[in-house]
């Protein structure tokens, strides 16, 4: 910290403005012009970190480019002789925002005013390609003239700022003031800015932010989860125009969001050049926002623990039956079954997902009797918004979930668009044994992973009732996973499967979860990309807030060379499915697939910080070291998969390429003799076979095998896009492989997609 009177260069130091983080803001004199600077020095403590350095010079040069009456002036960046970095700024006589607003609240005109010239600032800094991310009081300058200046573009905390973070891939920025996209580790953008200024101009009229709150921790529930009162409310000389164009900013999906600072700059001078005529410009109407729910897996009061089960049948049917309901956001299975058993908090349910209420429940089943009992809880509080016992005979229990999602929608407002008398909730079957034996698949399938369980579960289920479509659309789902895995011919699967989905299509034409098999069974198998297409579409279209059928349709766009419509695809999925580890893992795969590979392994990463068991994400990130010439830490992370997942053939082949790669030819040779062992005993991949022939260098079988794959249809050769194969794509039997297979986007550079 330099001591008053201090020279550098052509100033004298004055005295300290404020001190934060990142920086320490001085008053200092130009000596030879004569006038007021502010000057900012990176904190010392960071001056060794490059990369805080690197953003303090990116940045300063970014803002010292814009030139804009609103913003405030940059004159100059240097190095002190200490070799701290500073720049140098203009100096505003006035007060900021921030020591306004502790002497009350704003006139409606001032304060329209104020926010317009700062959304005309953020305008001109946004059509540069600048993104302020942390506009709030303490950050806008008041001048003596009653000009508003814009500060720190996110350089430095002035001195007194509170609930400041920093995280990898978040701007820095305060949490009060932080859209909820910004909360949620994303990147933020213009809409972040509007956002933030939606907050001030509130806080301005109301003297309180809108979402006020005791800690960080409740501030961010509260971004996330909860509504503010309307301005007017508690500001009631506000005209309806104003609390209309607050509404538009604090919209939590940035899509309905006001679209920009220049929109937003529109419609404030609008109101403040004509006051009481309200904006006439195109405006989202400030409606009540969708509420959201998540529905937690119920516990198992039953002396018999197996019917978890069955728990979680009727929590997924609840999920899946309000997810249908437009106005209502329902977060997926995968998300909230991870708050199972247990004391809830509820802040962190509210926080993580994103959520307002959330239901919860527990069963007693008893011979073929049974007892639901239901709590819709407000996560704000923990204030039980309604709760109900239900004692009935097991024939009634599509009857006890429809009452239960009736209530969910009664309690949270959400209107019925076919009426009141809608059925919620349909009887997918009359044979409770065929349901109890779907149920018991889907547990198979989707929390413990045992893809034969599971088929033999749903088998058993179209035995009790041959027409129950779900359950023939699971026997197709568990044929897929079996062929696409490896643990049966591909040929033999996909046959199965396509018997199964045809029937289970002929038995209900809207099932979902069909059409998103007869997608698989076209885009794995039968190579039929635009039909594969046409597939995860209509299932899409059927069932919008399915998060698992939008990331199989990503993966899907990932290999015929589209990642960015992938990623698109993703950030869909992430809204329904904020916790998913399919949604990481697929993020992963596209970044792999462009050769992004710092940004599939942080992906892949944050998976595995999700569910620390999750062989998947290993084996992509163990591919990824091995693409970039790092077998040890491939070998590294290859080691850590389950043991489940440790005799599978392709996690084998791909652990024989990484020893290969690393040197340790004799040990890829060992796995490769075991394979071919293996192969004379039961089924084993011709794509595993050839993917360790090709590590050890048998090029010539490694190509056999490639086409022996290729004969058995098998979902695997999709990988052939990944840059593991770079070595032979240029020859003449691997180039007529990947013509038969008609891959789109497969004439792209080598190792690209």
């Amino acid at each position: 910290m330099p001591p008053l009177g201090t020279k550098l260069g052509d100033y004298e130091i004055l005295g300290l403005i404020g001190k934060g983080g990142m920086a320490s803001v001085y008053q200092a004199r130009d000596v030879r012009l004569g006038r007021s600077v502010a000057i900012k020095f990176l904190a010392p403590e960071l001056a060794p970190d490059d990369e805080a350095r690197r953003r303090f010079m990116r940045e300063a040069r970014a803002v010292s480019a814009l030139d804009h009456p609103n913003i405030c002036t940059i004159h100059r960046i240097d190095e002190a002789p200490d070799g701290q970095l500073y720049l140098v700024m203009a100096h505003y006589g006035g007060e900021t925002l921030k020591t306004r607003l502790a002497r009350g609240v704003v006139s409606v005109g001032e304060a329209i005013d104020i926010a317009a010239q700062v959304a005309k600032g953020l305008s001109h800094a946004h059509a540069a390609g600048i993104v302020h991310g942390d506009i709030k009081p303490a950050n806008i300058m008041i001048t003596s003239g009653g000009l508003v200046k814009i500060l720190d573009f996110g350089i430095a905390k002035p001195a007194g700022d509170e609930e400041t973070i920093t995280r990898t891939g978040l701007i820095l920025g305060t949490v009060a003031y932080m859209a909820p996209e910004q909360l949620r580790g994303e990147r933020g953008d213009g809409r972040s800015d509007v956002w933030a200024l939606g907050v001030v101009l509130y806080e301005m009229l109301a003297g309180h932010r809108p979402f006020a709150a005791s800690s960080i921790e409740a501030a961010a529930t509260a971004i996330l989860s909860m509504q503010p009162r309307p301005v007017t409310e508690v500001r009631p000389d506000a005209p309806a125009g104003v609390a209309a164009v607050i509404a538009a900013c604090l919209e939590k999906d940035r899509a309905r969001r006001i679209a920009g600072a220049a929109e937003l700059q529109m419609h404030l001078e609008q109101l403040r050049d004509r006051p009481g005529t309200g904006p006439t410009l195109p405006l989202l109407a400030p409606a009540r926002p969708n509420p959201s729910i998540a529905v937690l897996p119920f516990t198992n009061m039953s002396t018999d623990a197996d019917q978890q089960f069955f728990c979680d049948g009727l929590a997924e049917e609840l999920i899946t039956s309000l997810a249908k309901l437009e106005g209502l956001r329902v977060v997926a299975r995968a998300s909230a079954f991870q708050f199972r058993g247990g004391a809830q908090d509820l802040k962190q349910i509210a926080q993580q997902l994103g959520v307002e209420a959330a239901l919860m429940g527990s069963v007693r089943k008893s011979g073929n009797r049974i007892r639901v009992t239901a709590q819709l809880v407000n996560l704000a509080d923990g204030y039980h918004l309604w709760s109900d016992r239900y004692d009935r005979e097991m024939d009634d229990i599509f009857a006890v979930q429809d009452d239960i999602a009736r209530a969910v929608v009664k309690r949270l407002q959400v209107e019925l668009l076919e009426g009141s008398t809608r059925t919620l909730v349909r009887r997918p079957t009359t044979n409770m044994d065929a349901y109890a034996w779907y149920l018991r698949g889907r547990h198979f399938r989707y929390s413990r992973y045992n893809v034969a369980e599971a088929s033999g579960c749903y088998e058993q289920s179209i035995r009790l009732d041959p027409a129950y479509a779900a359950a023939w659309a699971g026997v197709a789902d568990a044929a897929v996973m079996a062929g696409y895995y490896g643990l049966k011919k591909p040929g033999e699967m996909a046959n199965k499967a396509r018997q199964a989905v045809n029937r289970a299509l002929t038995l209900d034409g809207t099932l979902a979860d069909a059409h998103e098999a007869l997608a698989r069974i076209l885009f794995w198998f039968d190579w039929e990309w635009p039909s594969a297409e046409r597939e995860y579409k209509q299932a899409i279209e059927l069932a919008p807030a399915n998060a698992d059928v939008r990331i199989s349709y990503a993966s899907f766009l990932e290999f015929i060379g589209k990642p960015e419509a992938a990623l698109k695809e993703i950030e869909h999925a992430r809204d329904i499915d904020p916790l998913s580890v399919h949604a990481c893992i697929a993020t992963g795969i596209a970044h792999l697939m462009a050769n992004r590979y710092d940004e599939s392994a942080s992906e892949l990463t944050r998976a595995l910080e999700l569910h620390p068991d999750n062989g998947l994400a290993r084996w992509y990130l163990g591919f990824g070291y091995l693409a970039q010439q790092r077998p040890n830490d491939a070998l590294s992370e290859l080691r850590g998969v389950p043991a489940s997942m440790s005799t599978l053939p392709i996690y084998l082949a791909l652990l024989g390429a990484a020893h290969a790669g690393a040197g340790r030819t004799d040990e890829a040779q060992r796995i490769l003799d075991g394979l071919r062992e293996r192969s004379t005993k039961e089924y084993i991949s011709p794509y595993a076979l050839a993917m360790t022939e090709f590590a050890v260098g048998e090029i010539d079988a490694s190509l056999d095998h490639l086409h022996e794959a290729f004969d058995e249809r098998s979902p695997t050769l999709m990988a052939l896009q990944l840059p593991y194969w770079d070595a032979v794509r240029s020859d003449d039997r691997f180039v007529a492989l990947i013509n038969n297979m008609r891959i789109p986007g497969s004439d792209l550079p080598t190792g690209k997609v």
